[in-house]
C-alpha cells in the first residue's frame, strides 16, 4: 500500500513571479492514483523546516490544494532571500528556494502523511532576475542582512 508524491515544476523561475507546480500521487507501480480527489496538500519552504536556516524564502499564491484525480496544481511564486555585497551594488541570492508538499492521505485508513521530494526552484539572477519592464525590489534587511526580493513592474514613464 505504498504511495508516493511526484512533483513537477519549472526549470527556472523569477522572484515573486507565479509559476505552476504539479503534484501527482503515485502507487507502488508508479501509476497515478486517479481515484483520489480529496487529499489535501500544503506547500512550504523546506529550508524553513530546518532549525539552522536564517533566510527562508516567502511563498506567495495558493499554498493549499486538493487532489483532483490524483493531481494537485499549485499556482505560486517564491520570494527568495538576497544579500547586498560589501560594495553596496552587487546583490547575491543567498540560496535557491526548496519547496516541499505535504498532506494526509485521504485514502489511507490511518490517514498516513504524504511528503514529496524537495522541489528546488532555480531562481534567475543577474540581468535575467526579472522580466522585461520589471525590477528586483528588496524588503527590509533582517538581523542577518538578508532581504526578501520580488520582481515589481515598473510604472509608466520610469
Amino acid at each position: 500500500d505504498m504511495r508516493a508524491l511526484e512533483v513537477r515544476g519549472p526549470s527556472v523561475a523569477q522572484a515573486g513571479i507565479a509559476f505552476t507546480a504539479v503534484v501527482l500521487k503515485r502507487d507502488f507501480y508508479s501509476q497515478q492514483i486517479k481515484s483520489d480527489s480529496s487529499s489535501l496538500l500544503r506547500v512550504s519552504d523546506a529550508s524553513s523546516l530546518s532549525q539552522n536556516n536564517e533566510s527562508p524564502s516567502e511563498i506567495v499564491g495558493a499554498t493549499l490544494g486538493t487532489m483532483r484525480l490524483g493531481e494537485t496544481r499549485f499556482s505560486l511564486g517564491v520570494r527568495p532571500a538576497f544579500h547586498r555585497a560589501d560594495d553596496g551594488q552587487t546583490i547575491e541570492l543567498l540560496s535557491m528556494p526548496q519547496l516541499v508538499f505535504q498532506g494526509s492521505d485521504a485514502h489511507s485508513k490511518s490517514g498516513a502523511d504524504m511528503t514529496s521530494p524537495t522541489l528546488r526552484v532555480n531562481v534567475s539572477t543577474g540581468r535575467a532576475a526579472c522580466p522585461r519592464g520589471s525590477v528586483l525590489s528588496l524588503g527590509a534587511a533582517s538581523h542577518t542582512g538578508a532581504q526578501i526580493g520580488s520582481c515589481t513592474r515598473c510604472r509608466a514613464g520610469t
